[in-house]
């Protein structure tokens, strides 16, 4: 992701991260909702302490675009990770989240 996506926080808008599974043809697939909120809130937080420590020789990060979402920032974090493992189950196929009637896409029909 990007550093705008690490600012962009609205009430409508959702992101949809999809987990392919171990290997290409694995059927399980693993769908996460996200408000954007959430994601612009662990981007940033998770960021800041990227750039707050040491890289692997004890030299400064240097600050990028590039910004990571992931399954647990236990790296990032160590033992103080407010998103540890299973922080995005709450989102696991949250399709509720988007308040859409079911079968209802948002596509618009006519020729």
């Amino acid at each position: 992701m990007t550093r705008k996506q690490a600012s962009i926080r609205s009430d409508s808008l959702f992101y949809c991260f999809v987990d392919f599974g171990e290997t290409v043809d694995s059927r399980a697939r693993t769908v996460y909702v996200v408000p954007s909120t959430v994601v612009a809130k662990a981007l940033s937080a998770s960021h800041q302490r990227w750039l707050a420590m040491p890289g692997k020789k004890g030299q400064p990060h240097k600050d990028s675009d590039m910004r990571l979402l992931l399954q647990d920032y236990v790296r990032v974090f160590g033992t103080d990770n407010p998103y540890p493992a299973g922080w995005l189950d709450p989102y696991r196929d949250a399709w509720h989240l988007l308040g859409l009637e079911p079968g209802d896409t948002g596509a618009t029909g006519g020729a």
